[in-house]
């Protein structure tokens, strides 16, 4: 059914029964006349519905639970559709309610046709509810459309080394040696060789094949290729980010391989935003129908994209028509995902329970495109020169410090880092492990050493930062000289110390049981900075919210707006024990906040927990708050 007659079946109650009501106060003809035109209504309506139930195979005991469908797929995805028949239903109830005191029984039977006549005309837009299969069991069925997320070009040297290869592999090509798309087909079994799980791969372009895997190009131009026999439109969903160098590689890509579909842009304004993400794909939905492709006939894909676009294709397709798939991170193969509306709450379970598979991106960050950002903490054993004072707070000294052993290696990177805003990719330790205080400063002595942490949060960072050397030199931190005697870069070197990249961690809790509670040690004083004012105290939604933001600035996949949101609702500040003290930044004075903190979901949730569980332990490296490349911020993972 085309969107227009869906349309008119949707409105038809709300006209008719507005029409009758008008007619029988304004025109004179005798009752029976204004009792049997609802009876022929609803009877042509309730023919319409026997012929769509005969159609469907529909049994008369199915017919609650199509109702029921049929009003939770027009809610979910259809509002205006819902609205004219809810609204039409509700008025035609409270009229039934004052038509039983009133006891006009011809008018009552008139009201219950009408309401019957409703409901039939709310079924005859209920989708059918186990659509046929046209492929094999356990793949998706081959449709005839196609919508894609465009993912995003690596932003590391390594992964843009692998994009410009693919690049000029693709200017290679020419009309002798076009690959074909049963070639391309090819594609998992590559993958899957690489991680030892499968043959060596024939092809007559492997060097373009090889290029292609390397990126995150090969996900979606693979989803092409398993639907190119039946495949006539293809929807590309780009934000502002990837409507340029990707989307134009992409256009290239498929003109070369000379392509029979037709591409439809879509333009993502706001990728954040899970609303703008629903809408896009509805709006696809609709130039489907309006192409002749019924919802059944398109698929969307949800392997590209941030993980909260893949979230929004999953809620954008409750209705029982809408086909959902994704490509399997373990077995290289396309996999359908049931979200019925029947069943949309087991499948939006599953989907968060297998978030880090469908994503696509974690894995592909290990194995296909290698353009996942390392995360490094390292410390550094200094020993005062000669005796000496440095002030307590001394966070803007150790950060000019850090700069300066940047500076050191890559005067670029140092350059970039100074300017990088809104969040710097680095954080910075006070000196930790001083005891000695006279009046607003620290007493250092040569005999003592003196422990300095620092961390990098992306790849080149944490490069300069693994590279440091006890005979790299002295390090001057405000007025106080150190020699270092020492560099510490692994959990056996130091318990401050550490390594972990964004794959690894995020894999890691995809499997683990989720913690009952987190308990996090602030160890310097933290804040965040909220409008033009610092909140010195670390509610739940300023805590995660400024985790999830550091993660989705630094890491190749982010969490996104929607998940940060659900955890601000869930997560609750349970025990606490902490003070507060002043930070001297300058020109600038500010208060922050010490001591353990305890936070717990206020329901069960075990995919938001191990979030927060990985987000805890990314706080190692990251941080939290305002400042923390100047000192403040410090938390660890209290694990009990």
């Amino acid at each position: 059914m085309t969107l227009f007659w869906r349309r008119i079946v949707a409105w038809s109650p709300a006209i008719l029964v507005f029409v009758w009501m008008f007619g029988r106060w304004q025109i004179p003809r005798p009752a029976w006349f204004w009792i049997i035109i609802p009876f022929i209504t609803f009877g042509i309506g309730a023919f319409a519905l026997f012929i769509k139930m005969r159609r469907q195979k529909t049994r008369r005991h199915e017919v609650a639970g199509a109702f029921a469908r049929a009003l939770a797929s027009l809610a979910a995805t259809e509002a205006s559709l819902s609205v004219p028949l809810l609204l039409t239903a509700i008025a035609l109830i409270g009229a039934l309610g004052n038509l039983v005191e009133s006891g006009d029984v011809p008018l009552l039977v008139s009201i219950l046709a009408w309401l019957i006549f409703t409901a039939c005309m709310m079924l005859l837009l209920e989708p059918p509810s186990s659509p046929v299969s046209i492929s094999q069991i356990g793949s998706p069925p081959l449709t005839k459309g196609l919508i894609l997320f465009l993912s995003r070009k690596p932003k590391t040297p390594e992964g843009q080394a692998k994009w410009q290869k693919l690049k000029e592999e693709t200017q290679r090509l020419n009309s002798n040696s076009t690959p074909t798309w049963d070639e391309l087909k090819k594609l998992p079994e590559l993958l899957r060789q690489r991680r030892g799980r499968g043959g060596g791969v024939t092809t007559t372009l492997n060097n373009w094949i090889e290029a292609l895997a390397d990126t995150p190009f090969a996900p979606p131009f693979y989803a092409i290729a398993y639907h190119y026999q039946r495949l006539e439109h293809l929807w590309i969903a780009v934000t502002e980010q990837t409507k340029g160098d990707e989307l134009s590689l992409f256009r290239e890509i498929c003109q070369r391989l000379k392509s029979r579909f037709q591409i439809h842009e879509l333009e993502l304004k706001n990728p954040d935003d899970l609303p703008s993400i629903q809408q896009v794909i509805n709006t696809a939905y609709q130039e489907a129908e309006s192409l002749g492709l019924p919802e059944s006939e398109v698929t969307t894909d949800i392997t590209g994209g941030s993980s909260l676009m893949s979230a929004g294709g999953v809620l954008a397709c409750v209705r029982s028509q809408r086909r959902v798939q994704y490509l399997n991170q373990t077995t290289y193969e396309l996999q359908e995902v049931p979200v019925g509306v029947e069943n949309v709450a087991e499948a939006i379970q599953e989907f968060l329970e297998q978030l880090p598979i469908l994503m696509g991106k974690a894995s592909q960050g290990a194995t296909i495109g290698g353009w996942f950002k390392m995360l490094s903490a390292v410390v550094l054993n200094l020993q005062p020169v000669t005796p000496t004072r440095l002030p307590i707070s001394h966070g803007r000294f150790a950060y000019a410090a850090a700069l300066e052993l940047f500076l050191r290696r890559d005067a670029t990177l140092a350059k970039a880092l100074h300017e990088a805003r809104p969040y710097k990719p680095f954080t910075v330790s006070p000196l930790l492990d001083v005891q000695e205080r006279e009046g607003n400063d620290f007493r250092l002595y040569p005999e003592q050493v003196y422990t300095w942490r620092l961390t990098g949060l992306i790849r080149e960072v944490s490069e300069h930062l693994l590279n440091l050397e006890p005979d790299m030199g002295g390090v001057r931190i405000g007025d106080a000289v150190f020699s270092v005697v020492g560099v510490a870069m692994t959990a056996e070197e130091h318990p401050e110390a550490g390594q972990d990249d964004y794959t690894a961690l995020w894999e890691r809790w995809g499997k683990v049981a989720p913690p009952e509670s987190i308990t996090l040690h602030f160890l310097t004083p933290t804040t965040f900075r909220v409008g033009r004012f610092e909140q010195p105290f670390p509610l739940p939604r300023w805590v995660f919210g400024s985790l999830v933001t550091l993660w989705d600035a630094f890491a190749p996949y982010p969490i996104g707006q929607g998940l940060k949101e659900l955890m601000e609702e869930v997560i609750i500040l349970s025990n606490w024990r902490g003070e507060t003290r002043r930070v001297e930044l300058g020109n600038h004075r500010t208060v922050g906040f010490t001591g353990k903190f305890t936070y717990r979901l206020a329901e069960r949730l075990p995919e938001v927990s191990r979030l927060m569980g990985m987000l805890a332990e990314f706080a190692f490296y990251s941080g939290v708050g305002w400042h923390t490349a100047h000192g403040m911020g410090q938390t660890r993972w209290v694990r009990e």
